[in-house]
């Protein structure tokens, strides 16, 4: 088996990075914030802040895959792309400042997150049939 040269996974990562940008910088920064949790200690007000921020950038992977393969397929303008993305930073803006999360995190809460997850894939499961004239 011979595996890929360094030069065809470096295209594919650009390409990838390229065609993917707000889903790639999500999925960074939940990673990010995701290790910084792992590896420090620090106190109870803090917890909240990092773990509002961790799971609304755990959404924003879904979400902006989602809605980047929507424009891709619509092939409108640039504005049109812009203005879809920014509908999903508008609703994970939703999600972050209509969360609270107190020390004791309420059934509630985790079926609130649960469903807006699952919205999101389901969402990206669909993303690709979203423009009809393209089907075959």
């Amino acid at each position: 088996m011979k595996l890929p040269s360094i030069e065809f996974l470096l295209n594919g990562l650009f390409s990838t990075v390229k065609r993917f940008p707000l889903a790639l910088l999500f999925t960074v920064a939940a990673t990010a914030i995701g290790i910084y949790l792992i590896q420090t200690e620090f106190k109870e007000t803090h917890i909240d802040f990092y773990a509002k921020i961790l799971m609304t950038c755990s959404l924003g992977l879904p979400l902006f895959f989602a809605l980047h393969i929507i424009a891709e397929k619509s092939e409108r303008r640039v504005a049109a792309k812009i203005v879809l993305l920014s509908g999903g930073i508008a609703l994970l803006s939703v999600f972050y400042f209509t969360t609270t999360i107190g020390n004791n995190m309420p059934v509630k809460f985790m079926y609130r997150y649960g469903l807006w997850n699952i919205s999101f894939h389901l969402l990206v499961a669909f993303s690709a049939f979203s423009v009809y004239e393209n089907l075959n």
